[in-house]
């Protein structure tokens, strides 16, 4: 499926962190008129033992099944937060990040949730989203919690590098945050816009 230039996407993972990247991704989707895609992401691993190949088989529709649930519920929730938003899904075989960043390219936004694992368990588990956040050329939105009320004047914060890549990620980055009232900050140069 051909993504419009203007679509949103949202990954999920069947944590408790996708209901938050949900609700951020249905209302940018729904603010800018644009498509919704959901992805799941799965791998399974392949081995050279004969005798393992059923069992490596189970595996493989295990994990598609779990991304095919995590996706239905997603879609569920998604029409909840507002039937209005166009969405569809794709459960993709494949690496997490690898795939969410190729999605990224081929989209206008990418939102995903943290599992808030801290120091000890991203160091051994990886944070995806911080893997996606590092290489993909699009915006991503990761979402670490609850957004702020209105009253304790929450704020966008851009992480940029100071390369030519750095303009879209202000631009982006400006624009969420006026249309959302609130400010934008790019900690790299230290000043807000």
């Amino acid at each position: 499926m051909t993504l419009g230039e203007n679509a949103v996407v949202v990954g999920v993972d069947g944590s408790a962190a996708d209901e938050l990247a949900l609700r951020l991704a249905v209302a940018e989707a729904g603010a800018r008129n644009a498509e919704l895609r959901v992805v799941c992401a799965y791998q399974w691993l392949v081995s050279s033992d004969p005798v393992a190949t059923d069992e490596l088989y189970a595996d493989k529709q295990h994990s598609q099944r779990f991304a095919e649930e995590a996706l239905t519920n997603a879609l569920a929730r998604t029409a909840g937060i507002d039937p209005a938003v166009v969405a569809r899904r794709a459960a993709i075989d494949g690496n997490a990040v690898e795939v969410l960043v190729e999605e990224a390219a081929r989209a206008s936004l990418l939102v995903l949730g943290s599992r808030q694992l801290g120091t000890l368990g991203s160091y051994l588990l990886g944070s995806v989203s911080a893997a996606v956040a590092a290489r993909a050329v699009r915006p991503v939105v990761v979402i670490r919690g609850p957004s702020g009320q209105p009253a304790e004047n929450p704020s966008v914060v851009v992480g940029v590098d100071g390369s030519h890549a750095s303009q879209p990620l202000l631009d982006f980055g400006f624009d969420y945050a006026s249309r959302h009232r609130t400010w934008a900050f790019a900690p790299k140069s230290g000043h807000a816009i």
